[in-house]
Formats: C-alpha cells, sequence, structure tokens
C-alpha cells in the first residue's frame, strides 16, 4: 500500500471519528432533553425522583454542548467571520429600524431589494453547497411539519396528551434532523472536506445568507463595511476554510 493511500486513510479515520463523536453527543443531548422534559410531563408521581437528576444530566449536557460549540468555532474559525460581519450588520439594522419608523414599514422589503443586487455577486460561492441548502431545506419542512402537527394536537388533545404527542414529535424531529446532517458531513468528509470545514459551512450558510439580504452597507467603500473587506474578492468562497483562501 502507498503511503499516500494509507495517509488518505488515516485523514478519513481522524475525520470520520470526529464527526460520529460530535453527532453521537448531538443524539444523546436530543435524548436526555426528551427525558428530563417527559420527565416533567409525565403525571406519574412515583417517577417525580428523576426529575432533579434529570435536569441536572440537562445542565450539564447543555454546558458541554456550550463549551464544545465554542471551540469548534474558534478552531474553524466561525467566530472570526462573525465578528468581521458584526459592525456593518449592527449599523444596518440600526438605520433599517429609523427608516421602518420614521418613514414606513415598507422600507423593509425596498432594503432587502436593494441589498440583494448590491451583494448579488457574493450569493456565488452558495451554489458551491447545494448539498448543505438542500438539507436546510428539508430541515424547515420537517419543523414546519412538526409545528403543524404540535398545533392541531394542542387545538384538539387534552392537556397532557397534547403535550407527550409534543415531546414526541419534538424527539423524531430532532433525531431526523441530526440524521440528515450526519450523513452530510460523512459524506463531506469521504470527499475530503474536514470535520471543522464542515461545520464551519453549516454555521456560516444561514448567517451569510441573512447579512446579504440586509447589509445594503457593503456598498460603502470604507473598512468594516466594504464588501471586499468582509468577503474577499468576487470569486473568493468564504464559508470555505480559510486556510485554502486568502480571507477567513
Amino acid at each position: 500500500m502507498s503511503t499516500l493511500s494509507m495517509n488518505w486513510k488515516n485523514f478519513l479515520s481522524t475525520e470520520e471519528d470526529r464527526c460520529n463523536k460530535y453527532m453521537l453527543f448531538l443524539l444523546v443531548f436530543n435524548l436526555v432533553n426528551f427525558a428530563a422534559d417527559a420527565a416533567l410531563v409525565v403525571p406519574d408521581a412515583s417517577l417525580d425522583f428523576l426529575v432533579l437528576p434529570l435536569s441536572l444530566v440537562q445542565i450539564v449536557f447543555s454546558l458541554a454542548l456550550l463549551v464544545l460549540t465554542i471551540y469548534i468555532y474558534y478552531k474553524n474559525k466561525v467566530w472570526h467571520f462573525m465578528l468581521r460581519l458584526l459592525p456593518c450588520s449592527l449599523v444596518c439594522l440600526i438605520l433599517l429600524g429609523i427608516l421602518q419608523a420614521v418613514i414606513s414599514p415598507a422600507m423593509l422589503a425596498l432594503w432587502v431589494i436593494a441589498s440583494i443586487y448590491v451583494n448579488r455577486k457574493y450569493f456565488k460561492p452558495f451554489a458551491n453547497y447545494q448539498n448543505y441548502i438542500f438539507r436546510y431545506f428539508l430541515s424547515l419542512i420537517l419543523m414546519i411539519f412538526a409545528g403543524v402537527i404540535m398545533f392541531y394536537t394542542a387545538l384538539n388533545g387534552t392537556s397532557d396528551s397534547a403535550m407527550s404527542l409534543t415531546l414526541f414529535i419534538g424527539l423524531i424531529e430532532g433525531l431526523a434532523i441530526i440524521a440528515l446532517f450526519w450523513q452530510l458531513m460523512s459524506k463531506e468528509i469521504a470527499n475530503g472536506k474536514t470535520f471543522y470545514e464542515t461545520l464551519r459551512i453549516l454555521a456560516l450558510l444561514p448567517v451569510a445568507f441573512a447579512f446579504l439580504l440586509t447589509g445594503l452597507l457593503t456598498i460603502v467603500p470604507v473598512r468594516f463595511f466594504a464588501a471586499e473587506h468582509l468577503f474577499g474578492e468576487e470569486g473568493h468562497d468564504y464559508l470555505a476554510m480559510p486556510e485554502a483562501n486568502t480571507t477567513a
């Protein structure tokens, strides 16, 4: 077996291991949340002793996820990118709020249309990540479908049955979304992306999309506002890991 082949297998093994551990953690976190919430809802006094320990476990997992997210987003420079967008985002939102209050709520539609036009060339990198966008779309459909069922149940069921069914639907929805993105990440890693890069892309796609819809001030040729400073030159893939590019 060649050295190149062995290195590739080692790379896949390491990245797949990170991916599987992370997604397994999310899966267990989802189950813990379900168990903790169910212990509060189930009308059975004999299970009350489970409420406190499950709540403590839920808190521990929540803190662990927070720390893990902070660490991962530091490693893949998601925080760097978000902080770079922050000044322009804040000024845009403040200015938009003033215009809507002084002129008309219709300013939001005009602002978004103008922002899309001004930032149109920076939507191009999204074409490289259609699989990611498709998973986000499926997740949205799942959430809407689950929301409709929950709403119908709340209107037509008893209080206890509605709450129990809502928790169960929430569990199924969460597990389905985890499965969607687990499959995506495994496929992307098999194609050569790292664990950190896949999570960077997943995190930045909705952030960049929302900013491009409202970041009209990127037209201003001033540092911290100009699109070239925020996203790099036209054609630059700002969503990919910065080590392969010139901008984080």
